[in-house]
């Protein structure tokens, strides 16, 4: 089992290395709109070469309900084409012990139903938030902070979507290193650090990239900067999959993955990717080759040898996700069969 795991993680970190391009809408309130988060993140991709495009909607105290009846919204959830739809509700609304949040808040069923329907190829992504910084009324930060977890992920599980943990990395920040202050002082809304954390989590989640290797730090001290994308490679690159990031990508066998690399370095070139019947490897070098095929399960399927191109009949697969690499080798490609 070690060693599966071991060949899915050498598999999947080469074939995330290229320049993507996404398009993402953030839909919350202050907690998004405060010091530009959307901006942040696009700005701490294009440091590596990534592009965002983005679009918002954000109103003061937005509730997930709010945004459900809420025109502009709606209307550009209906725009469609998005790779990602964000997801993020009113600070206390997730305050409390759901048995059911399907049945608590029906109204993100509403969202997330529009969400695949206009960007069938998209994904939704819950905002996980953070408590407050001394907690509220009878609530301390611990236990406000818990409960808002737990139902970003109950929400998260009910509706195969992603998360993006903003809050377990300021909860990672405030053990590790407290003169960082995430807050403003409301102690509710970020301070531009707090802000730069989420950032830093939304290029993880959305990117699937190390955030280390982002060199935009905004106005934060250069030290500071690093400690936070630190604590966010930590949190959410090291762990993706807890956060459901690439768990669902076999149900998106249909569609055509933007920033899936055609080329990887020291291996060859794949085409066409998604396939159907047959794909072509060309390699970059003449000398014998031997291929091995994995599905998403990191499960050997078939071997081959070969001096010149090779031609894969995939033609007996099942649609998903599979992965070729050469015998011995960590770089690899990944392709989609449909």
């Amino acid at each position: 089992m070690k060693k599966t795991l071991l060949i899915l993680i050498l598999l999947y970190s080469t074939v995330i290395v290229e320049g993507q391009n996404k398009n993402v809408l953030f839909i919350g309130n202050s907690y998004t709109s405060v010091n530009n988060l959307p901006q942040m993140v696009a700005d701490l991709a294009s440091s590596t070469g990534d592009t965002m495009l983005f679009d918002s909607s954000t109103p003061g105290g937005a509730t997930f309900y709010a945004h459900s009846l809420y025109t502009v919204t709606l209307n550009k959830i209906m725009a469609g084409n998005w790779d990602y739809v964000v997801l993020q509700g009113q600070s206390l609304q997730l305050l409390g012990y759901f048995p059911n949040v399907a049945v608590t808040f029906p109204e993100v069923g509403v969202l997330d139903s529009l969400i695949n329907t206009y960007s069938p190829c998209g994904e939704t992504m819950f905002y996980r938030t953070w408590g407050r910084k001394n907690g509220i009324g009878s609530f301390s930060y611990e236990t406000m902070d818990s409960l808002i977890h737990v139902n970003y992920m109950a929400l998260a599980d009910t509706f195969n979507a992603v998360v993006s943990p903003v809050g377990e990395v300021w909860k990672y920040i405030r053990q590790n290193y407290p003169l960082i202050e995430l807050y403003d002082p409301d102690e509710s809304h970020p301070s531009v650090a707090g802000s730069y954390a989420a950032a830093c989590c939304f290029y993880s989640a959305i990117f699937r990239k190390d955030p280390t290797l982002c060199t935009f730090n905004s106005t934060l001290l250069s030290n500071d900067a690093l400690i936070i994308k630190a604590a966010a490679k930590t949190i959410v690159f090291d762990s993706l999959m807890k956060w459901h990031v690439g768990e669902y990508d076999s149900l998106f066998t249909n569609c055509v993955f933007s920033g899936m690399p055609e080329i990887e370095n020291g291996f060859g070139k794949i085409y066409p990717n998604p396939a159907t019947n047959n794909i072509i490897l060309e390699f970059y070098k003449g000398h014998q080759h031997f291929i091995q095929l994995y599905n998403n399960l990191g499960i050997l399927l078939k071997e081959m040898e070969t001096t010149a191109s090779l031609a894969i009949n995939i033609s007996d697969l099942p649609n998903g996700i599979y992965f070729l690499r050469e015998k011995g080798e960590s770089n690899g490609i990944k392709f989609v069969k449909q």
